[in-house]
């Protein structure tokens, strides 16, 4: 992505989670499959900000796969994202355990990912 491009979408990602509007979320949607790792990044923040706002299962299941994503940045920011939607991401749970369990995960990742799991009821099946 053309790095004028990638800041131009950051940003306006940024400004959409700022918004407190229901109506952000699809552009919001289409950020988060962004080729741009740091579109992802900032459109997953954005989406948390919109807890309350948005669907919370609309938001979750745009959410998920970015804990997969190839960039932990990426992966970190969807992990605090889905904490904002507390009990409602419980569906993230068995992702999370996974993540958390892999050796090879990034340590600062595993770390956000244990403090903002504790949000979920079954927050201690992931260790």
């Amino acid at each position: 992505m053309i790095y004028a491009t990638e800041a131009k979408f950051s940003s306006r990602a940024k400004v959409l989670g700022e918004s407190a509007s229901a109506a952000s979320f699809a552009e919001l949607q289409g950020y988060c499959a962004s080729e741009s790792p740091l579109v992802r990044r900032v459109a997953a923040s954005a989406l948390g900000k919109l807890a309350g706002v948005v669907s919370a299962k609309d938001a979750v299941t745009t959410l998920i796969p970015l804990l997969a994503d190839a960039h932990p940045q990426a992966r970190q920011y969807a992990t605090k994202a889905l904490s904002a939607f507390g009990a409602e991401a419980e569906a993230a749970l068995s992702v999370l355990r996974d993540m958390y369990r892999n050796p090879s995960e990034k340590d600062y990742v595993k770390c956000n990912r244990l403090a903002k799991s504790r949000w979920l009821s079954g927050w201690s099946e992931i260790i």
